[in-house]
């Protein structure tokens, strides 16, 4: 799934939150402005970390210009992964 929020109120955002973790799927939370959606998706899906579908299971992830912070199902620690 991939979330774009940028015209969701702040209050109405979908937070980067442990909860959603689950080892059938994967959460991609990207802030970049709409314009930008397109290319982040694409280099999130080629980044190594996430390049295969077997790799982005259990992953609730938010996509930032700079960074992409992670949680993993079963961690208790956030990752972050440079471009």
């Amino acid at each position: 799934m991939f979330l774009l929020d940028e015209n969701i109120p702040e209050e109405q955002r979908l937070k980067f939150n442990k909860k959603f973790c689950h080892h059938r799927h994967c959460v991609a939370i990207f802030r970049v402005n709409k314009y930008e959606a397109a290319d982040y998706i694409r280099r999130f899906l080629k980044h190594p970390k996430f390049d295969t579908h077997n790799k982005r299971m259990g992953w609730v992830v938010e996509v930032h210009k700079s960074i992409i912070k992670g949680i993993r199902v079963g961690r208790t620690d956030e990752f972050k992964f440079s471009w």
